[in-house]
């Protein structure tokens, strides 16, 4: 969960945690050289030392090697803007009194404490159950997936080089998408996926792009329907032929994300 101090911001699941070598600046008194300088608005000196309580000028510095951490959790992030207030929330962590910058939550409370509407979304990566090809995660300096190459492999032989939203194009523009949420289930299904063109999968993973799953007719949020690389998609038929089991996982990603524009035209609906 991230929060501004003042509200809930959103949910993500991590996925994968990037680490890499990088620099930090550190500040230190000149005059006792400790850390724990502090900057003042009240006193003709911008800075004071705590330790030593000396008025500073200009603190010293210095480069020191530290080890940086990238979580990547964007595909699996779910808007929850004011869902809750920083004072509620921080009520639910497992020690509300901690001034860490991550704290434990209390999963269940924290389900509990959501509106009716939100709460499924948050929940519906659960839902998914049967395994037919071995996953979970392999630790290396990132996690990896385990049976991804099968599974885009398997997939490439099942609907051979065609994005499943715009039809036939090269295999090196294709992802192996998952219609679920990877993350949480650690599972690799194999009616679960489809090949989609790199940059429409990430629209679909962001809800801009979803697939009424009765139709099976795409629909594009108005927000980029305008573009005609995606707006000559809305109302179309899906490119392939998917089994029941995929539609159910569609119609999870579908009512995960408020509606926008109709589908259909008034012409078209009526």
């Amino acid at each position: 969960m991230l929060w501004d101090r003042q509200q809930l911001l959103g949910y993500g699941i991590i996925y994968n945690i990037e680490t890499s070598v990088g620099e930090k600046t550190t500040y230190h008194c000149p005059i006792c050289k400790k850390s724990g300088i502090q900057t003042r608005k009240t006193t003709e000196a911008p800075y004071y030392c705590p330790p030593c309580k000396s008025p500073v000028q200009e603190p010293g510095t210095r480069k020191i090697n530290v080890q940086r951490y990238r979580a990547n959790y964007a595909e699996t992030w779910v808007d929850l803007s004011g869902e809750l207030c920083g004072a509620e929330l921080r009520r639910l962590c497992e020690k509300p009194k901690s001034q860490h910058s991550l704290r434990p939550l209390k999963w269940r409370e924290f389900l509990n404490a959501l509106s009716s509407d939100v709460r499924p979304v948050v929940q519906k990566n659960q839902r998914i159950g049967s395994s037919h090809i071995e996953g979970g995660h392999h630790q290396q300096t990132v996690r990896v997936r385990k049976g991804q190459s099968r599974f885009r492999t398997q997939l490439l032989t099942k609907y051979g080089e065609v994005c499943a939203f715009s039809g036939p194009t090269t295999r090196h523009a294709l992802d192996a998408a998952h219609l679920y949420s990877y993350a949480s289930v650690s599972e690799h299904h194999s009616c679960g996926g489809m090949l989609i063109r790199k940059d429409l999968h990430r629209l679909f993973d962001l809800g801009l792009l979803r697939v009424d799953p009765d139709a099976l007719v795409i629909h594009i949020h108005e927000e980029i329907r305008d573009i005609p690389a995606y707006g000559d998609l809305h109302g179309e038929r899906l490119a392939i032929e998917i089994p029941r089991r995929a539609c159910e996982w569609l119609r999870v990603h579908w009512e995960s994300y408020p509606p926008s524009n109709s589908l259909y035209t008034s012409e078209e609906g009526m």
